[in-house]
């Protein structure tokens, strides 16, 4: 098309001019292009114009928008330029107009895509990289937040400066296997760090493309760090779940062997002179036996199969009971330094548990530090929130008495922090630990309805953190004065155990402290007689578990026959749903084996003359 310089008039138009605007030949006559111009590009249009008047530029080349005759908006691409005579005054403005319509819509409709691609790299919750060679070229903001670096950081550095010395070969061949067009897709797992030299784990999932026109690899990466941690404490509990059944499974016959040991034993010291040369190797027996009580009752404290004796308790005179006998048995050149808290409240605790607790990590931090070093106890209160409460599974929200345990001693790798509260596994050389010492921290805090966590490092120490519900109320003493032997006076008992061993210590047991015993091996043999003669009888002795008819089938039968009648159950272990049971069955008291003559006086003359039929008892 041809227009006049100065007025914008057209002068002349081809046939596709008009097909573009819409106009015919006749109407496009009469019209200046600034008519024809779109009103938003006017102001734009001017500007050229007078530019190419004044000889500013040769030649104009833009992109503009028409507005053809029906109103509608046409995109075009003109290139013009203007015819001078020889003095240089403008004569025509020559134009070359092409509809782009259809390229700007393609265009808008490519910056669009990559707009609304661009949001969701850039928001998604998945770390999103591309490597080209040994480096990311690109990073969205998920990786950055993820690792701790910036952008520029990230792709300033080798890839696998980013990835675990011991997960590198892995992730070097999987990097070369994609780029090299061996495998198009991997996925698999690693160790990588962070800026702050913690290590994440990740999962990450990354095939083979095209980036700027080289090969490279689109990835993504998700940090599973929480999960692994969850699945690591979800088999922790399996494993502790699974040890707790074995434990309840056996202590039961074990200590019925302990009590038929310790039992024996200390009636035959009681027969003999005091000087008689035997007592020495019966007191070796029965201090060995009760380091195999001991133990028992270790295994069935981490597998959570014993029931704490709790009360509303202050933690801080346990505490410090337990640190004056850690101080009379650690070596001299170990620092123990306790800070407590003013105001700290009270816990539901059993002191035993607590006290052996302390002991227990207050050796392993002595065996750390090679007995030099420093031994720090805290305790304090602390508020837990939803965030703080998923550093274990064992955490809910609330109000909590922290009680912490560090040394500076050599520390845990990973690998080994992972494992410390499996029973059975130790670091110790063979002969100089049984494994349990941990086991039965991470067992007592969940009969506590608390938790335990554990940081270290190699060379940097460790720190053991221990969470005790607080509760309101106020402290009981933690000490009780020991029950005196009292005997009986005549009265006659129904005891009935399976083994035959048993049987035999009960007579001697019960005829010592002043009682008339019978006694059975058959549960049924039992109910027989006291059918026969339910009024002979003044209280039963019954164990818990038996062939045929168990002790409970047993004392609900004869609670039938007498109501009134006080019953008894001895057990090797209690699990918390007895204690219930026993409770609505009617049962008066359970006993844990191995139990003694000093134990079971106090507990037949209380049931005996009249005691609280309360719940059951240990």
């Amino acid at each position: 098309m041809q227009a006049d310089p100065v007025s914008g008039r057209y002068l002349r138009v081809n046939p596709k001019f008009c097909e573009i605007t819409g106009y015919t030949e006749q109407e496009m006559l009469g019209m200046t292009f600034r008519e024809l111009t779109h009103p938003d590009d006017r102001a734009d249009d001017g500007a050229a114009h007078a530019q190419m008047l004044s000889g500013g530029i040769a030649e104009l080349a833009r992109e503009k928008r028409y507005r053809r005759k029906d109103g509608s908006a046409v995109w075009v691409s003109i290139n013009a330029s203007i015819i001078r005579d020889e003095a240089g005054r403008p004569l025509r403005t020559l134009a070359v107009v092409q509809d782009i319509t259809v390229r700007k819509a393609a265009e808008q409709a490519l910056r669009s895509a990559v707009a609304k691609y661009r949001c969701l790299v850039e928001q998604s919750l998945v770390g999103i990289y591309v490597i080209q060679g040994d480096r990311f070229v690109y990073v969205n903001p998920k990786m950055t937040e993820v690792f701790g670096f910036t952008a520029e950081e990230m792709t300033a550095v080798p890839v696998l400066d980013f990835i675990h010395e011991e997960d590198q070969p892995t992730a070097s061949e999987n990097i070369r296997r994609r780029l090299d067009g061996t495998v198009e897709n991997v996925r698999y797992g690693l160790r990588m760090l962070r800026k702050d030299g913690s290590v994440i784990h990740a999962d990450v999932h990354g095939g083979r493309a095209e980036y700027n026109g080289r090969p490279a690899i689109l990835g993504t990466l998700l940090d599973v760090s929480e999960r692994r941690k969850l699945e690591e404490q979800l088999l922790q509990s399996q494993k502790m779940e699974a040890i707790g059944q074995l434990a309840g499974g056996i202590a039961h016959d074990f200590n019925n062997l302990l009590t038929a040991i310790v039992g024996n034993t200390r009636l035959a010291l009681d027969d003999l002179p005091s000087g008689h040369p035997v007592c020495e190797s019966l007191r070796e027996i029965d201090t060995a036996s009760t380091r195999a009580m001991e133990l028992v009752q270790r295994i069935l404290t981490f597998s959570r199969q014993e029931v704490p004796e709790r009360k509303t308790i202050q933690l801080q005179p346990v505490i410090d009971e337990a640190l004056k006998l850690l101080r009379a048995t650690l070596p001299a050149t170990i620092d123990i330094r306790a800070s407590f808290t003013a105001g700290v409240p009270a816990v539901s605790a059993d002191a035993t548990q607590i006290h052996q607790v302390v002991m227990n990590l207050g050796t392993n931090a002595s065996h750390a530090m090679a007995g030099r070093g420093v031994l720090e106890v805290g305790l304090t209160m602390m508020e837990i929130d939803a965030s703080q409460a998923r550093v274990s599974a064992e955490l809910r929200e609330g109000s909590y008495v922290l009680l912490s345990v560090s040394d500076d001693g050599c520390g845990m790798d990973r690998a080994t922090l992972a494992r410390i509260f499996e029973p059975f596994f130790t670091t110790k050389a063979q002969g100089q630990g049984t494994g349990l010492g941990l086991s039965v921290v991470h067992g007592v805090m969940k009969t506590h309805d608390g938790a335990v966590t554990a940081y270290s490092r190699p060379g940097k120490g460790t720190v053991f953190h221990l969470y005790f519900p607080a509760v309101a109320g106020e402290a009981i003493p933690t000490k009780t004065a020991a029950s005196p032997v009292v005997r009986g006076k005549g009265q006659s008992i129904l005891f009935v155990d399976d083994e035959d061993q048993l049987v035999r210590l009960a007579n001697d047991m019960f005829t010592r402290l002043g009682y008339r015993i019978t006694a059975f091996t058959r549960a049924e043999d039992a109910l027989a007689a006291f059918r026969a003669a339910p009024g002979s009888f003044d209280l039963v002795v019954s164990d818990l578990a038996m062939p045929g008819l168990t002790g409970p089938d047993l004392a609900r039968e004869l609670l039938q026959l007498r109501p009134d009648i006080p019953i008894v159950i001895a057990t090797g272990y209690i699990r918390p749903e007895d204690t219930e049971s026993m409770r609505d069955l009617g049962i008066r008291a359970l006993i844990l084996k191995p139990h003694t003559v000093d134990q079971m006086g106090p507990m037949l003359h209380q049931l005996l003359t009249g005691g609280s039929a309360g719940p059951p008892q240990e």
